[in-house]
């Protein structure tokens, strides 16, 4: 989780050594092991460095190459997963090499075709002296973070917004659009932050930039034409479990003990599982959010059966007054923008217990939705294809699971089959009548109309997403937006000196994932059917034949409500003028004094409730400064 920085002023003029200071400084709690800075003429890179792995000791970065025509500088957050495959092609052969030596020489060897090259998560920038050029690249499933600002003067690129806010060249004005897409659910241009000059590299992207020229191209997309093709499904589920664990054994190179964040879910407790089996009686650690005031959400019956296998130190959190406002000024001083994912505060509760137990090295389940697909969307492809009988048999089979009725089942058919089978003419009919007709209910009625039509006339919002027709074409839109959050996980991390580490959101887990055979993801009504066969064995039996999930929610409810509502009562009722220009306060407050006279409020309350925390977020996001940490 170290820290990156770096400028290229691209009007020739030198770098100076105290501006580079200055973006040390702001991100000095990404790296309290080491920090190192690179000048020269109109170049300069940063370095914080925070020891993760047994080689990352002997780092030294920024990391320099020189070369009779000049020299190549590199720094680099990352962990390079394939440095076994890569060893040889480079010439590395001493074994506690750092992985930033293993980018350099990628570099060095096949020049900006290198991230093509790298397996494993990372963010980087190489000054090129040669060809007076500064080349960055970001992993393809967006775990590190890399945010540019860019002019005809001046490019500079950090880990973190804050380490470019602290340059006088770049503005603070907010994006309306990312404003507006977060208020209404919306999408917008998937690399503009939450101020308006700051964008991000996107997963699987890299930028070469010169003094009169940037280049940004993606060197890495989902496949969609590639179809893997096995003798059976046991031989399906024996290639996704040697991925899997592949995926969970780079992730445990480390330097301390690991700690798994164990929900009780699919995701976590495969996570848990595997390293468990690949430590082989090493020692692993758990923690988990337990709710004793809200049973309904609490997964200690499942986490028992993970716990029961042994070889596990476990912890436990009460997580009953959580909520996503409570230390919601220092979350949101790492995070950076109002998060949109309110159940992050459940893994921010997890992380700060792991570091008090002196663990910083953690795995996660995060992305499993996404990467691994429930598959659903198969229905669309059967349907399609005039496959009535096994529509059919699959949503009797699926609703069975369920113990939900034929109603539910039509409702089923028409998200995941009919829709997506809508002819484009009707889509484009209904998008002029719902302009013309906005809806009554739900956060866009809460925006302010002013703000709505000048974010409406600049065309900043993109239009609504193509509907899947396939499970593949669903599939990568699903592996699209969880890498578009997954960086969100690495700025909170930092906040207790910790690093998180995601086996599921790994990219051969992900490209072997989309090139299966729908049939191998939903079939005889189970979703997420390729993770259920390959955990057999594996996961304790209750958890790998869960048909549901528990949530949060009526915890949140409840704890947002009782033990948050002075914070409330202040974003939403007493200090609305940051909110005016985007919200429309009137409709706010009588939306929040609905949710408030609802006695035991349960979850008939939350949709309007997410509203109006995420509003509060906001509040909190436009007063935050992002200079001193709260």
């Amino acid at each position: 989780m170290s820290g990156v920085a770096g400028i290229f002023y691209r009007d020739g003029r030198s770098v100076e050594a105290a501006e580079l200071e200055r973006m040390s400084a702001r991100l000095a709690h990404r790296g309290a092991d080491g920090s190192g800075a690179w000048q020269s003429g109109p170049a300069g890179l940063v370095h914080r460095l925070f020891w993760t792995t047994p080689e990352s000791i002997h780092e030294q970065q920024p990391l320099i190459t020189t070369r009779p025509d000049g020299v190549l500088v590199l720094t680099a957050d990352a962990r390079i997963d394939n440095r076994a495959e890569l060893a040889p092609l480079l010439g590395l052969n001493d074994p506690a090499l750092p992985d930033c030596a293993f980018i350099l020489a990628a570099y060095e060897k096949w020049g900006e075709a290198c991230p093509e090259r790298l397996v494993g998560d990372f963010a980087f920038a190489i000054w090129d002296g040669p060809q007076q050029r500064l080349f960055c690249a970001r992993d393809p499933l967006g775990v590190k973070n890399l945010f540019y600002f860019d002019s005809p003067r001046l490019f500079a690129f950090a880990s973190e917004i804050k380490g470019l806010l602290c340059l006088p060249q770049v503005p603070r004005a907010a994006s309306d659009a990312q404003i507006a897409s977060y208020l209404t659910y919306t999408s917008t241009d998937p690399q503009q932050s939450f101020f308006e000059s700051i964008r991000h590299v996107l997963p699987g992207q890299c930028l070469a930039v010169t003094a009169t020229d940037l280049r940004a191209r993606l060197y890495w997309t989902v496949d969609l034409d590639r179809e893997l093709q096995l003798a059976s499904n046991d031989d399906y589920a024996e290639a996704f479990r040697e991925i899997f664990m592949e995926a969970v054994r780079c992730r445990l190179r480390g330097l301390t003990p690991p700690v798994s964040l164990l929900s009780g879910g699919l995701d976590s407790s495969s996570v848990t599982c595997m390293a468990r089996h690949v430590l082989a009686g090493q020692s692993l650690h758990t923690i988990s959010v337990v709710f004793d005031e809200t049973p309904e959400a609490d997964e200690r019956r499942y986490m028992r059966e993970v716990l029961a296998g042994g070889g596990l130190t476990h912890h436990e959190v009460r997580g009953d007054r959580m909520t996503p406002l409570f230390d919601a000024d220092r979350m949101m001083w790492y995070t950076e923008e109002p998060f949109r994912n309110l159940g992050l505060c459940m893994q921010w509760l997890m992380i700060q217990g792991a570091q008090a137990q002196g663990l910083r090295q953690m795995l996660t389940g995060n992305g499993g939705d996404g990467i691994v697909s429930y598959g659903l969307s198969r229905l669309a492809e059967l349907t399609g294809a005039g496959q009535w009988g096994l529509v059919r048999r699959e949503l009797r089979d699926f609703a069975a699971a369920k113990g939900r009725d034929r109603i539910w089942q039509a409702r089923i058919w028409w998200e995941f089959a009919g829709r997506p089978l809508v002819p484009n003419w009707a889509r484009r009919v209904r998008r002029v009548m719902r302009r013309r007709w906005p809806p009554a209910r739900g956060a866009g009625a809460l925006v302010n109309p002013e703000f709505a039509r000048r974010v409406q006339r600049s065309g900043a919002l993109a239009g609504p997403q193509p509907q899947a027709r396939t499970e593949r074409e669903d599939h990568r839109e699903g592996i699209r937006l969880t890498a578009s959050t997954a960086g969100q996980f690495d700025r909170a991390a930092q906040a207790w000196r910790a690093e998180q580490r995601h086996p599921l959101l790994d990219q051969r887990l992900a490209e072997f994932c989309v090139a299966l055979p729908s049939e191998q993801k939903f079939h005889e009504g189970q979703t997420r059917l390729i993770l259920r066969r390959a955990m057999r064995g594996v996961l304790p039996e209750p958890i790998r034949n869960r048909d549901s999930k528990t949530t949060s929610a009526l915890s949140l409810v409840r704890a947002s409500l009782r033990y948050d509502r002075q914070r409330l009562d202040d974003c939403l009722l007493a200090e609305t003028a940051r909110l005016q220009p985007y919200v429309d306060v009137a409709k706010v407050q009588q939306a929040y004094g609905r949710v408030c006279a609802v006695s035991n409020p349960g979850l008939e309350v939350w949709p309007a409730l997410v509203d109006l925390i995420k509003i509060a977020l906001l509040s909190l996001w436009l007063r935050a400064d992002f200079v001193a940490e709260p």
